[in-house]
This record gives C-alpha cells, sequence and structure tokens, in this order.
C-alpha cells in the first residue's frame, strides 16, 4: 500500500503546482496521462429466484486484471440492492485494489422491492474514480420475486360480561379496518369491514407488517394497549395464524359532550381571545383528568393547551366533571402568532382524559373558528376542463363563499383565459362553486383555498368537469 500513498501525494502535489502556476499566470505543460487499471466489475444474487419473504445475498466482485494499482475507487448503487444496507460498507468510500486481485463485498438484507412486493427485484450502480470522471465502470442485475400471500383473521368484539374473552354474540359488526404497508414509490392496501359476529377476514393478500386503521360511524374505540388511537402493526405471515381477539369500547363521546367555541366572531390581531368550554358528564360515574387537547398538529394560527387553560391545562392533573353534572370553563389567550396572516383564528381541541399523554380517540371535541381581519392577497383563480387541461373554460360562473363568515363573497365569471381575478381578498378561508352544472372533482381537496398575503399575485389553477348531458 505504499504506492498508493506516493501516488496520492503525487496527484495531490501536481493540483498544488498547477494551482501556484496558475495563479503566477503560467501554465503548466499537459502531463502525460497514468494509464489506467484495468477493471472487471460483475455483481450476482445468490439465487436465481427469491421468494418475497426470503432472507437475499448480492456479491460485488471487482477484479484488477493490469500490473497496475487502481485506486481513489469509489461504488455507487442506483437504491438499496438489499433492504436495510446502504451501498457496499465493506469496500469503504475509497478504496484500492493492487495488481492482479479481486476484490469483493457480498451484503445480506431483506426484500429490496418497494413494500417488500413480488416483481423484478434490480441491483444497480457503478464504479468509480474519484479523481478521473472518465473512469465509470457500470453493473447490473436483476432477479425474480415471487409473491408470498397470507391471509388475517381478527374479530372486533364487546366485552359485555368484562371476562377478557370474546364470546358468541359479543361480535361487532360496521367497523372497517384499513390495511396499508408504505413503500418509497408503492402502498399496499387492503380493506375489510366486519360482519355481524365481528369477523374481519382477509384472504390471500401479500405478507408483510400492515398498519392497521379502525373506524367505524359508531366511532367505537379498539380498548388494546397495542392500537393506540385505533391503529397498530398486524403481521401476515405464509404461514396460518390464530385470530386476533380485539375488545372494544363506547366512544367517550358517548357520555362527555362538549360546547365549544369563541365568544366574538371576530377579533383584531392584537386582541385577547376568548373560549367557553361547557363539558357535559351524563353518565352515572364522575369522569377524572379531563384536559383540553388543542392544536396537535402545531398551527400557526390555533393556540396550544398550555398556559391559560386552568383545570384543563394539558400540564395540569385535568379537571373532573361530576356525574350528570355539566361543568363551564372560561379560557383568555392571547391570539396566535400566524392568526392575521391567515385571516382567521381557530382552536382545535378534544376534550378527555390522558394518563399516557397520548392522543385518544372517540373524545368530544370541535374545530371553532373566528376572523381576524386586516390583511389582503391578490388572487388569479384559472379553470380548465378536466378532460383537456389546455383549454380553460371561459364564461364559467363561480360562487365563491367564505368558509369562516358561511357567507358569500362574490360571484364571478372566467374571462377568455378561464381566469377570475380577485384583488385584495381578505385573507380566509374559501370554497369555490362552480355553477352551470360545473364541478371541481371529488378527491382533488382544491374546492378549499387558504387566502395568505404575499409579495406576488397567488395564481391557482382548478380542473373542472363539464356538465354531463
Amino acid at each position: 500500500m505504499r504506492r498508493s500513498t506516493v501516488r496520492r501525494c503525487a496527484v495531490a502535489l501536481g493540483v498544488l503546482i498547477t494551482t501556484l502556476l496558475s495563479i503566477g499566470g503560467m501554465t503548466a505543460a499537459p502531463a502525460a496521462a497514468d494509464p489506467a487499471p484495468d477493471l472487471q466489475v460483475s455483481v450476482a444474487y445468490g439465487q436465481a429466484a427469491y421468494n418475497s419473504t426470503d432472507t437475499f445475498t448480492v456479491t460485488l466482485t471487482i477484479t484488477n486484471n493490469s500490473d497496475l494499482e487502481a485506486d481513489f475507487l469509489q461504488t455507487f448503487t442506483n437504491g438499496a440492492c438489499v433492504t436495510g444496507v446502504d451501498g457496499w460498507p465493506k469496500l469503504g468510500s475509497d478504496f484500492t485494489i493492487p495488481g492482479h486481485t479481486t476484490v469483493s463485498d457480498t451484503e445480506t438484507g431483506g426484500n429490496p422491492i418497494d413494500a417488500g412486493l413480488g416483481g423484478t427485484a434490480t441491483c444497480s450502480g457503478a464504479v468509480t474514480n474519484f479523481f478521473d470522471p472518465s473512469v465509470r465502470i457500470p453493473y447490473s442485475t436483476s432477479i425474480t420475486v415471487n409473491q408470498v400471500f397470507g391471509d388475517y383473521h381478527g374479530v372486533v368484539f364487546r366485552d359485555r360480561n368484562h371476562d377478557g374473552t370474546f364470546e358468541p354474540g359479543e361480535g361487532v359488526d360496521g367497523i372497517t379496518a384499513r390495511f396499508s404497508i408504505t413503500g418509497f414509490s408503492h402502498t399496499v392496501t387492503e380493506t375489510a369491514m366486519s360482519g355481524p359476529d365481528g369477523q374481519v377476514d382477509l384472504v390471500h393478500i401479500p405478507v408483510g407488517t400492515y398498519f392497521v386503521e379502525f373506524t367505524s360511524r359508531r366511532n367505537w374505540v379498539i380498548d388494546d394497549p397495542n392500537f393506540v388511537t385505533n391503529g397498530g402493526d398486524v403481521t401476515v405471515t405464509q404461514a396460518a395464524q390464530p385470530t386476533q381477539f380485539l375488545p372494544v369500547i363506547p366512544p367517550l363521546s358517548d357520555r362527555l359532550t362538549a360546547k365549544f367555541g369563541f365568544d366574538q366572531a371576530s377579533y383584531q390581531p392584537t386582541d385577547t381571545i376568548h373560549l367557553t368550554v361547557t363539558l357535559t358528564n351524563t353518565g352515572k360515574q364522575p369522569i377524572t383528568g379531563v384536559i383540553a387537547d388543542c392544536n396537535r398538529n402545531g398551527d400557526g394560527n390555533a393556540p396550544f393547551s398550555f398556559d391559560g387553560w386552568g383545570a384543563l391545562s394539558i400540564n395540569g392533573p385535568g379537571a373532573t366533571i361530576p356525574a350528570d353534572t355539566a361543568v363551564t370553563f372560561h379560557i383568555d389567550l392571547p391570539m396566535p402568532a400566524d392568526a392575521q396572516a391567515d385571516g382567521y383564528v381557530k382552536a382545535p381541541c378534544v376534550f378527555g382524559p390522558e394518563p399516557n399523554s397520548l392522543p385518544e380517540v372517540g373524545f368530544p371535541g370541535g374545530d371553532p373558528t373566528a376572523k381576524v381581519p386586516g390583511l389582503t392577497a391578490d388572487e388569479v383563480l384559472q379553470f380548465v376542463r378536466s378532460d383537456n387541461t389546455t383549454v380553460p373554460v371561459t364564461g364559467l360562473r363561480v360562487r365563491i363563499v367564505d368558509q369562516i363568515a358561511h357567507q358569500v363573497v362574490t360571484v364571478a365569471t372566467t374571462d377568455a383565459n378561464g381566469e377570475i381575478t380577485l384583488p385584495t381578498l381578505p385573507a380566509g378561508l374559501y370554497t369555490l362553486h362552480p355553477l352551470g352544472g360545473f364541478r371541481i372533482p371529488a378527491g382533488l381537496s382544491n374546492e378549499l383555498i387558504a387566502v395568505s398575503p404575499g409579495s406576488s399575485t397567488n395564481v391557482r389553477s382548478y380542473d373542472v368537469t363539464p356538465p354531463t348531458s
């Protein structure tokens, strides 16, 4: 390795001399190019095919067929060749191969296909030289990954006799279970709904660890510590698994209600905001440790439930709501920093005990809003046909509604460019309602627009579906 060190010093000295000559206005004579080592690169998986649940092995082999030492070498990969391993760590980030020598790196890991699915797995990349960009020796190999399937069987039930076990007649129907495995570019989703016996069955689905979310119109709460906020991991394997029994309980909102809102419809930016919360316990037992859990998303136009919330503060032991009793709380808070820029203040909160300091489901709450006027924005709304987004929709009448005040701001008509210009529109939250049979396709989430002031005009484009004949 002494020769490698000497050559590295020579390369560095050459760069220094060239730099100094350039600074002095002189030009160095071009140095004779070193002959390039003859490198042979190959990559191969350990098998011609794998199952999606197998452990994968892959080997990169580099052979220097010349008398010359090959140094300053690096490897690059186009994505992981096996899950859990980044590149070729055994070779390092800067390595040397003596003449007539072979080096290799064998790595072991999981299925590299996104979301652990079947298909074709490819390991590709290149061996390069740090100082010579002309040296780039690509490598690539592909194998077949066979998808493995399995079944899931579960039961959601209400433990009416509180014995901790499922008995016939305790099953709860109408609970939707959404299974998902999220990858970098692909998500596996499966959905099932519990039947009259509480059975949740999914047959012949890709194996893997799914995140499962349970929802229902009744707002049943999964009473299992592994499914906080009605979600948790479930592993589906090829081998048959025992049925998973999950108890459910009624939501807290069945016996605790919340009447909650701002005391004013509008505030000035420097005002103190006032909230009134009335919590009513319709049950026969007191509810202890009740707190306000607000602004979990950390929005800048909403308050947190720290100081100013009194007994409902998230930092305290919580309030007690006696049985068959309503308790009212008055909250005074400073205006959130971003409320004026957004044009409104909001208070997304739920109320109930959180002994583990974790968010819960089935709690009563709300998301009241109040306007904070003062700032405006210049808006241009452009409407094009959803079946041909190069064609503007001219003469389209659009009703624009203030979502906070629940009032129609204007009914405007698009011009020859399919545009509606709205100068100095107050900051706020608005919904768009195309008229004449046109509609914004469901699921695009663009009927609701948030207007905030800026240094330039905001231009928004919407696809609209023409009326059907």
